[in-house]
């Protein structure tokens, strides 16, 4: 027998009346115990049922449960009452057909109010119920199978009245967000429910990092949500998990959720810079600036450290920072060469941005330091490198007059790849050349450094960039010739592998049997 439900139009309920169970296939004379079931609220006045044979009198309505029967009395006995303990409501002519038909009810106004088609689905002597009421004919999970016998003018046995199904839901804008709201909501059902939320988050690994007090709501209807902002680790990825336990009877099938979601590494657009500290300060000798910088969406890359107390009392520093939305801490050595007041500022600048920090200068040593001013930088350098290629470091000396000693070279870790050194006198400004070839080396990033260390200085002067390695792939070739070979009384293919050098050879080898050739020549004259 089928087993699936027909329902083929969706049509709009009107009047809060709706078909809600059909017994077709009754157990012994179906034509007494046949019946239809209605079920809603309202005036029934001329209201009218296309399928079987009825018309609503004048002042008929319905509260609630109204059941139409085939044969309200049988004067042979057993007539509807007997049968199910429930008396009909109105009869209708004809019968509802075993195997399937399309019953529509109208109103008075001659507008479709429901529409059922149906399939010989249900065993006999079983009626078809709907399961919600409020859910639509034409879906075809809201129809099953009744107990024995029906339920004429009673809730339905498979009625979702008292019964209930709830399931949890998780709101989020995406999956690469922390802020999320989570969500009970009824599927089917009716009255108020009390229920309880589990919710904790877990890493990647099984581990529990964030465990939050059960979410209890009472008398709840339809919905109850909570919104969370949990502080999470940027980067990694975490798994939102949450069970529900609710005091009516419902299905489990939904009442739990575990959904990975991921936090990613905050892309600020704005760059920053910001001064952490700066060592004891002491005219003559060096400070030690700790920095953080980061570098947002801009295309400036430059960024310069210095002292000064209304000029400049410092060689300036320059750094490149070359890849957007990179944090960088580092540590920048300033050589304070000119003596002047006790307050003064360092200063750092660039990306776009300027900040500063006040330091006092202690002026002990000033008199007996006879320092010039001094700056230099790394006035031109390749970004890309290939093993084996020269390249050149030039460093341009601003305004010194002196004996100083130029270093520069290619490291990763401990390890220097390249170095260069020269000692030069200035006398002003000058550009200095450093020459380098990496012979060895594996691809990818390195640093150059550059030290400059001035006459009577204990301390050297440094910059650092970064340099990109290259390690190209030598690839070997061998030259494969084929060739075909005649060979006396059979015939086979030969491969030959031919160098480059044997067909050099063939001219020199050609040009002595010619010699060869006119000497024999001339014997025989």
């Amino acid at each position: 027998m089928k087993k699936i439900l027909l329902l083929l139009l969706f049509v709009p309920f009107a009047e809060g009346v709706i078909i809600n169970e059909i017994m077709y296939n009754p157990s012994g004379n179906e034509f007494d115990f046949e019946y239809l079931e209605l079920y809603g609220q309202g005036n029934l006045s001329g209201w009218m049922f296309e399928g079987i044979d009825l018309v609503f009198p004048e002042n008929s309505s319905i509260d609630g449960h109204m059941v139409i029967a085939n044969t309200l009395f049988d004067e042979g006995g057993g007539d509807f009452f007997d049968r199910y303990g429930f008396n009909a409501s109105f009869e209708y002519k004809g019968s509802l057909h075993n195997d399937g038909e399309t019953i529509i009810l109208r109103d008075g106004k001659n507008k479709i109010v429901d529409i059922v088609t149906y399939d010989d689905l249900v065993e006999e002597n079983h009626s078809l119920e709907r399961i919600d009421i409020e859910k639509e004919s034409y879906d075809l999970s809201n129809w099953a199978e009744s107990v024995n016998g029906g339920t004429p003018g009673k809730e339905n046995s498979v009625s979702m009245q008292n019964g209930c199904d709830w399931e949890l839901a998780l709101l989020m804008n995406s999956s690469i967000a922390a802020d999320f709201k989570l969500q009970a909501r009824r599927i089917k059902g009716k009255g108020k429910t009390n229920l309880s939320i589990a919710l904790w988050i877990e890493d990647t690994f099984g581990n529990i990092i964030k465990k939050y007090m059960d979410i209890k709501a009472e008398a709840v209807t339809k919905k109850t949500s909570s919104s969370y902002r949990p502080s999470l680790g940027s980067g990694f990825g975490y798994i939102i998990n949450a069970n529900l336990t609710l005091d009516c009877e419902d299905s489990t099938d939904n009442n739990a959720l575990s959904e990975l979601i991921f936090i990613p590494e905050e892309r600020v657009e704005g760059s920053s810079l910001e001064i952490l500290g700066v060592s004891k300060a002491e005219y003559g000798k060096e400070i030690k600036v700790r920095l953080k910088v980061y570098k947002g969406n801009t295309s400036k890359y430059a960024v310069h450290i210095y002292a000064e107390n209304g000029e400049r009392i410092s060689e300036t520093s320059s750094l490149h920072f070359r890849d957007k939305y990179q944090s960088y801490s580092l540590t920048v050595p300033l050589l304070l060469e000119k003596c002047g007041e006790e307050d003064a500022s360092v200063v750092v600048e660039g990306l776009g941005m300027e900040t500063r920090k006040d330091i006092s200068i202690e002026k002990k040593e000033c008199e007996k330091t006879a320092s010039q001013k001094f700056s230099f930088d790394i006035y031109e350098m390749p970004m890309r490198v290939r093993v084996d290629e020269p390249f050149e470091i030039k460093v341009y000396m601003d305004n010194y007059e002196g004996k100083i000693g130029v270093e520069s070279y290619v490291y990763k870790g401990k390890t220097r790849y390249s170095e260069a050194k020269k000692t030069v006198f200035l006398n002003g400004g000058r550009i200095i050349l450093l020459e380098h070839v990496v012979s060895e080396g594996k691809e990818g990033d390195y640093s150059v450094k550059v030290r400059v260390m001035r006459e009577g200085y204990k301390t050297a002067s440094e910059k650092i960039q970064k340099i990109f390695l290259e390690v190209p792939v030598v690839e070997e070739k061998v030259k494969i010739i084929e060739r075909k070979i005649d060979v006396p009384l059979r015939e086979c293919n030969e491969v030959i592998y031919e160098s480059e050098n044997s067909k050099e050879l063939v001219p020199l080898f050609l040009l002595g049997l010619f010699v060869l050739a006119a000497f024999l020549s001339v014997l025989r004259k």
